[in-house]
């Protein structure tokens, strides 16, 4: 799970058409992208992430599902290969590893932005990154490309957001981290906007499991 903290909030879809084609310009992507995010508030989906670590020369798989809800909710559930638990607030953090009966709590409300926030960015996208149309190597069908670079300083070098001509949903995100590894995530069954117990964002630590408080430390 080394990566997934930087796709907290990427993610994000929407259900009404703005191309019959792929957009002609970065500024009639840009646009579209804006109008699109901006009434977004939640997002649930099933994911299956890659990581490509270039140290290691190692390629990763997890899969899971996740719900994201604004300013900054989040639950992740990995399922495979190992299952685990990631739970946001938006004040505290909270990672669980069953197989080690052990819970990382620490706090994430002052640290949070960059990719984490990108969920509330894409409304205002040109503000926070340098947007380019691009074409990506085996693309998704149907999709064109923005390639977003950090206006500040951040962990990541670059995001590939992969979207859908037709709707501008999101099918595939790939980010480029400082060490040129490169982490792709992607998306199914996704609701947006639908029904969201807020209760699901709380975490409490199981009988017999180990909590580790960073700030403690």
């Amino acid at each position: 799970m080394n990566l997934f903290l930087a796709f907290l909030s990427i993610l994000a879809t929407v259900s009404q058409p703005a191309f019959a084609a792929a957009p002609e310009s970065t500024e009639a992507a840009i646009q579209a992208v804006e109008s699109r995010y901006e009434a977004v508030t939640s997002i649930q989906a099933e994911f299956v992430q890659i990581t490509r670590s270039v140290a290691m020369g190692t390629e990763d798989m997890q899969e899971g599902n996740m719900v994201v809800m604004r300013p900054s909710m989040m639950r992740w559930e990995f399922t495979a290969p190992d299952a685990a638990l990631m739970v946001s607030d938006g004040d505290q953090m909270w990672i669980y590893s069953p197989a080690e009966a052990q819970v990382i709590q620490y706090g994430v409300g002052a640290s949070q932005g960059g990719v984490e926030s990108l969920l509330s960015d894409l409304a205002t996208i040109r503000e926070h990154f340098t947007v380019t149309l691009v074409t990506v190597p085996s693309a998704l069908t149907g999709h064109f490309a923005l390639r977003l670079e950090p206006k500040s300083a951040q962990s990541f070098k670059s995001i590939i957001l992969e979207l859908n001509e037709d709707s501008v949903a999101i099918g595939r995100v790939t980010i480029l981290d400082s060490f040129d590894n490169e982490t792709i995530l992607t998306l199914s069954s996704v609701v947006i906007n639908g029904e969201v117990d807020s209760s699901q964002f709380t975490f409490q630590v199981p009988a017999g499991v180990e909590l580790i408080r960073t700030d403690a430390m």
